[in-house]
């Protein structure tokens, strides 16, 4: 089981609350949940301290899974040799690391492991959220990553101040040295999907012998400095060779990070004019404490539950309103904003709807 790892260094846990630590995945080789377990330290009386979970007692449903490789064991292929074997999955627990986050209005625990896929292995990831003070997780989303029929597994995965998500890997296959791979997402992906992935570094040799074992873990951690920043470290071999493995370490950044998306965004229709020279319009108003916005630029879509957003409007960086006038008697739109700074977008604020009168 691992305990949660602090990546938000402004933002503390709650005081007093207790440690979440999740777990115990291999208890059958299908299975439809991760265990979570509470530590309650009381450092003036350590007798009191106590750690809830056992036996299963604190289960979070998430979607079936199956374990890799017949329940963990080493069926990670590679390219064939004298004496290269099948690598080890470690298919039967969560990987390195619990990453954690808060960010004041909820916290987020982000963990990954490898599970069947079709006919190879791939990374299973999940953001669980629960309340601000509250230890009450549940499931904000889940995937599983496998977009082809090669394997992937020592999985990583962390996420960055804006909530841009990463997750690193190995990568193998029978005609694909083990290699050194990742993939992401910003929040403005539909949840539980990620975007296509690309190569950290290829390797180019397979491991011989040393027990069908690659490694214990990865790790995909963020730069304290800017809270951008990921850094991702893991392992290959230059040729076919026993013992003999590389380690890479590199470094990348969502160029919106730190950009943070407008919030609050409400619209109020009205109406002005009287008879035949009335007109309606819809009101916009948002908030944004994001330095070094240069401008906010302002979607719409026609319909109730409507997603085909197209900009209307981009304004300066004050005030933050806007009035859309090019609207039709009794219709509903829906808004949506972002802002835009030098390093790029950033995601969209909430979508809030209007109905004119």
């Amino acid at each position: 089981m691992f305990t949660a790892d602090l990546d938000s260094p402004n933002t503390l846990p709650p005081a007093g609350q207790d440690e979440v630590l999740l777990g115990s995945i291999d208890n059958s080789l299908t299975g439809t949940h991760v265990y979570k377990y509470l530590f309650h330290v009381d450092f003036a009386t350590p007798g009191n301290s106590t750690l809830t979970g056992i036996n299963g007692s604190l289960p979070i449903t998430v979607s079936s899974f199956t374990l890799p490789c017949s329940g963990g064991g080493a069926c990670i292929p590679q390219p064939t040799g004298s004496g290269v074997v099948g690598l080890d999955s470690l298919g039967d627990r969560l990987m390195y690391r619990l990453a954690y986050r808060n960010f004041s209005d909820h916290q987020s625990w982000l963990v990954s492991h490898s599970v069947a896929a079709g006919t190879s292995v791939g990374e299973r990831w999940y953001e669980f959220q629960a309340p601000e003070s509250s230890t009450d997780l549940s499931v904000y989303q889940q995937g599983t990553y496998a977009p082809d029929t090669n394997y992937r597994w020592m999985g990583s995965i962390a996420m960055d101040q804006s909530g841009n998500i990463a997750l690193g890997y190995s990568l193998s296959g029978s005609s694909v040295y083990p290699s050194i791979y990742y993939t992401g997402r910003v929040p403005s992906d539909p949840l539980g999907t990620m975007q296509s992935e690309a190569s950290i570094w290829d390797g180019t040799g397979s491991q011989v012998d040393t027990s069908n074992r690659w490694g214990d873990y990865t790790s995909m951690a963020l730069d304290a400095a800017d809270d951008c920043t990921f850094w991702y470290t893991n392992q290959y071999y230059t040729t076919t060779a026993n013992f003999h493995w590389s380690t890479r370490l590199a470094s990348f950044m969502f160029p919106a990070c730190g950009t943070l998306p407008p919030s609050t965004l409400t619209a109020t229709a009205g109406s002005k004019g009287h008879g035949s020279k009335a007109t309606d319009y819809v009101k916009l108003a948002w908030s944004s404490n994001t330095p070094g916005v240069d401008s906010f630029h302002i979607e719409r879509c026609t319909g109730s539950s409507c997603t085909d957003f197209s900009e209307i409007a981009t304004t300066k960086v004050k005030p933050t309103k806007y009035t859309d006038s090019s609207v039709d008697v009794g219709q509903t739109y829906g808004y949506r904003v972002r802002a835009h700074t030098s390093a790029g977008y950033s995601d969209y604020s909430n979508v809030t709807t209007a109905t004119t009168p």
